[in-house]
């Protein structure tokens, strides 16, 4: 089993401009929901990301909105007979932003988007520690020796450092996700702390690894598949009867070279581990799309979703709401065709707040009262 301890700050880091998608914090969920790794939530954790959440979305989504989108013109720009069509352009997309700034802090407001229904997902796979009791003292105690992890007096990082050492496991492997230094041998590096991972050996028999993104850690870190199930016991068993289902086949006929031909069973997994290779490199070429024309030249070429699976449905839902390349042509007619389509053949498989979030990008904006 894999162990692994995620900071509060990587969770904030979703709400921003981040790098990260949230398809690897939905697969991280995903990875424990199905026990492939055992992910460790103090409380602690939990009590510092509700209370920052809105500190952190409200200086991220001010700063978007104070920006415009046309930038300063060189005034040989603003001469040309033309430009009076681009500043008509641009005021209708900074009336598109302001309509879409709205209806995101709506969400915010509600708690429904599709960050905060990918992190509750992860927080509810998770394993809970109860960070009560006299660990506030101990914590309080390694500020004032200046022991790591934590700056200064801050005792958050210490608080779940100990809950940790006192509740996984012994001896096991523990993998620590977090963006700032707490952590750090020294600044910037992805090395833990030496004090760290001595004393996470010498208590607990295992060793520590750092890492400052979800996505590297997932790319680098080998996984086993799930564990088996238990064998029932005798109080809990249940006698099934036997049933022999053959697997359907499909016939596939090739034709010699001279003219006769043969019948060959083929099995269908086949075709369908076809289908989903297909299926899921064109989510990943969308979840990439760097432009507009990219955009409509995938979803040309996309393949039918009639034959989608739970991840990749929620993987597809993220792509379309989190690549700017995306959501921001949404009202083009092939791209709103899409999305209705997604609603119809992954709805079953999202989250209610995603699959609004779909719907609202092809639903027609509220009448803007101010006009």
């Amino acid at each position: 089993m894999i162990h692994v301890f995620i900071d509060t700050n990587v969770f904030l880091d979703f709400y921003s401009t981040s790098t990260e998608s949230l398809t690897e914090l939905r697969r991280l969920a995903d990875m424990a929901e199905g026990r492939v790794v055992k992910l460790w939530m103090p409380d602690q954790v939990k009590r510092e990301f509700w209370k920052n959440r809105s500190e952190k979305i409200e200086t991220i989504l001010s700063a978007y909105e104070r920006e415009k989108i046309s930038g300063s013109v060189p005034v040989l720009i603003r001469e040309d007979t033309e430009f009076q069509d681009i500043k008509n352009l641009l005021r209708d997309l900074e009336k598109r932003k302001a309509l879409i700034c709205k209806r995101v802090r709506q969400q915010i407001l509600e708690e429904k988007t599709v960050a905060d229904a990918v992190i509750r997902k992860l927080f509810e796979a998770a394993e809970n520690l109860d960070t009560s009791g006299n660990v506030f003292d101990r914590a309080f105690q390694r500020a004032a020796r200046h022991t790591p992890p934590g700056k200064n007096e801050d005792i958050g990082d210490r608080i779940n450092w100990l809950i940790l050492l006192e509740n996984l496991p012994k001896p096991c492997d523990l993998h620590v996700v977090s963006l700032d230094e707490d952590f750090e041998a020294f600044k910037d590096s992805e090395t833990i702390s030496p004090y760290l991972a001595y004393e996470w050996r010498a208590k607990n028999g295992g060793s520590v690894a750092l890492w400052k993104r979800i996505s590297k850690f997932l790319s680098k870190v080998t996984f086993t598949t799930r564990p088996a199930a238990p064998a029932p016991t005798a109080a809990t068993s249940v006698e099934v009867p036997a049933v022999d289902v053959q697997p359907p086949t499909v016939e596939a006929i090739i034709q010699d070279l001279d003219g006769s031909t043969e019948q060959v069973e083929v099995d269908p997994s086949v075709f369908t581990v076809a289908v989903n290779a297909e299926l899921e490199l064109a989510i990943s070429n969308l979840a990439a799309s760097s432009s507009f024309a990219a955009t409509h030249r995938i979803l040309a070429g996309f393949p039918k979703l009639d034959s989608i699976n739970h991840s990749q449905a929620n993987h597809l839902a993220d792509a379309i709401l989190t690549n700017d390349q995306v959501f921001c042509i949404a009202e083009d007619s092939d791209v709103a065709a899409f999305i209705a389509k997604v609603v119809q053949y992954c709805g079953p498989y999202l989250p209610s707040e995603i699959l609004d979030a779909l719907k609202a990008l092809i639903s027609p904006p509220p009448a803007d009262s101010s006009s």
